[in-house]
């Protein structure tokens, strides 16, 4: 085992050449123009995690090369993805000369020709998937370009810019933004391999040795001493995150901008708080969500449309995603304005292709955009069962019986009297985990339930599991309900994570799955 995980880790430790990406050269040479120039340069980002971190790497590195520079976020509810011709027209006010763009711009065409025509030069680097005609601009450094040779194809927007830090000023200068660069990763949910996996782990080693004030400031916050790649995914880039669901996304970027103790702690402060806020907020559109779906019979039709209004549009993507673990069917939810318009976010199922099934209905819809798991679409309240009539008659004709199972990967089947502190803390070697790279999935077949109690008022469920034997603990997050389908001396089957309780120092199963009869 030790020989296999060394391989492993082997295998994915290297950097790779900056100069490979394409265009990078084009990229850097209209730089080190716009500072012999004395241009004003503006970094235009994106409202998430992604796009705060990549925007924070573009603009810090490009200050220290000694170029002028700018940021412009914009905001998600007013203004939503990408560039567009007010902001521009604003940046041109401003005296911007070149615009480089962080986790966007693959996709603005119109608009970067539209700052062209008003004398702003654009470079974009950016990670998403390229449309056939590319924007007409100084450069666009993406790794999933057609003709890119640059082996790691699935870096992230903060993945990206950091590789351009790392062309300007050099990989030794920009070590201290990998800790932004493996936040960016890991929300973004990216496949942690190749390069992506030495980034997250190199970010790793930067937060938990010489964290920045504002990482070290939301890490306090949120009563972390240490992180890992979970931390990321549900710690810092949530509350990074809820700023640009919440309000505007300023918030996040001053944390990580913060240069004294103060002002990051108060910042942090309140990123933890908008985060609660949004939890509060997803709640509450969740169960009237549900209230809907029920009230409608939607939970009935094979693909769930529900929608309301004063519905965060922030939010509703992160409740559809609990409808659709909770239904096991695809699910979109729309949050109408009081002209009807409606913003929506959606949510699929394995195998089915939610892109396609809006292909398919895109008569009644403004726009929309996405890929196979996960869309967003906008549309107008009037046509809102139209749209639900057109995509359940799509989803008739390509759904297969298949696609209604809900399925877990297992790793190995394993009897509990082989699960030791030991060998659960071996499994650490595979770190960083995310997708791509996902934590072992372990089951054990025909176990007893020992002992069985409910947690945090009904909401989670904690088992003893007993087989020759022997027993774990087995605890099970958002399955409280199954407590009265359970009883002690019942047999099932489980599936999950093995890891170690941080208060008893035993070894115990993270369960994603339950079979009884």
């Amino acid at each position: 085992m030790h020989m296999m995980l060394k391989k492993i880790i082997e295998h994915n430790d290297s950097w790779h050449d900056p100069m490979m990406l394409p265009d990078i050269a084009l990229a850097v040479n209209r730089i080190k123009n716009a500072k012999a120039k004395n241009e004003v340069l503006a970094v235009y980002g994106d409202y998430d995690a992604d796009g705060i971190t990549a925007t924070i790497i573009m603009q810090s590195c490009l200050e220290e090369f000694g170029v002028k520079t700018i940021k412009y976020i914009p905001d998600r509810s007013e203004e939503g993805y990408g560039l567009n011709k007010n902001a521009i027209d604003k940046l041109k006010a401003e005296g911007v000369g070149l615009i480089v763009t962080v986790d966007c711009g693959i996709a603005s065409r119109v608009e970067i020709n539209y700052a062209k025509g008003i004398g702003i030069d654009t470079i974009v680097t950016d990670h998403h998937n390229c449309p056939e005609e590319l924007p007409s601009c100084i450069a666009v450094v993406n790794p999933k370009r057609e003709d890119s040779l640059y082996p790691c194809k699935f870096l992230a927007g903060a993945g990206v810019a950091y590789k351009v830090a790392c062309a300007l000023i050099g990989i030794e200068a920009s070590e201290k933004f990998l800790e932004y660069a493996a936040i960016g990763t890991v929300a973004d949910v990216v496949d942690i391999c190749d390069e992506n996996r030495k980034i997250v782990s190199e970010g790793l080693k930067k937060i938990n040795s010489d964290p920045s004030l504002g990482v070290a400031a939301l890490m306090q916050t949120a009563s972390k001493t240490a992180a890992d790649s979970t931390t990321l995914a549900y710690i810092l880039g949530p509350r990074i995150n809820c700023a640009g669901r919440m309000e505007h996304p300023d918030s996040a970027y001053k944390l990580l901008r913060a240069d004294n103790a103060t002002d990051a702690s108060e910042f942090a402060e309140k990123l933890n708080n908008l985060n609660k806020e949004r939890q509060k907020c997803e709640q509450e559109i969740y169960e009237e969500a549900i209230e809907e779906i029920k009230r409608r019979s939607f939970q009935n039709d094979k693909v769930i449309i529900a929608g309301g209004y004063n519905w965060n549009p922030g939010v509703i993507g992160i409740v559809a995603a609990k409808i659709t673990e909770r239904a096991y069917k695809p699910c979109i939810l729309i949050a109408y304005g009081n002209d009807g318009t409606g913003r929506a976010s959606g949510r699929s199922i394995e195998g089915f292709n939610l892109y396609e099934a809006l292909k398919a209905s895109e008569s009644f819809l403004i726009k929309y955009g996405g890929h196979s798991q996960a869309a967003g679409l906008s549309i107008m309240r009037e046509n809102e069962e139209n749209f639900r009539k057109a995509i359940n008659d799509y989803a008739e004709k390509v759904f297969t019986k298949d696609m209604t199972v809900k399925k877990v990967y297992i790793d190995s089947l394993i009897n509990p009297e082989v699960i030791t502190v030991k060998g659960v803390e071996e499994l650490s070697m595979l770190e960083p985990f995310g997708t791509g790279n996902e934590k072992p999935v372990f089951a054990i077949a025909n176990a007893k339930i020992a002992d069985m109690k409910e947690l945090s008022e009904g909401k989670h469920l904690k088992l003893t599991l007993r087989k020759n034997d022997c027993t774990l603990d087995a605890i099970a997050f958002g399955q409280g309900p199954l407590a009265k389908k359970l009883y002690k001396g019942m047999g099932i089957h489980v599936s999950g994570n093995l890891e170690i309780n941080d208060y008893t120092g035993r070894s115990q199963i993270i369960v994603k799955d339950i079979l009884y009869k």
